[in-house]
């Protein structure tokens, strides 16, 4: 019985640092995507003044 109380507790201590670290990272990925975005458009700009 006390077993499975510790292992309740322990993953939901573990669900939960998964999701605030899950959280944390989200802002960095929407930043990477931007980054990602932002090159494409300047090599395409580069491509049209090298026409």
């Amino acid at each position: 019985m006390k077993n499975s109380i510790f292992l309740n507790v322990f993953c939901d201590i573990y669900d939960l640092s998964l999701f605030i670290s899950v959280r944390a990272f989200l802002p960095s990925l929407s930043v990477l995507k931007t980054n990602q975005v932002r090159e494409e458009i300047m090599r395409a700009i580069s491509v049209i003044r090298e026409i």
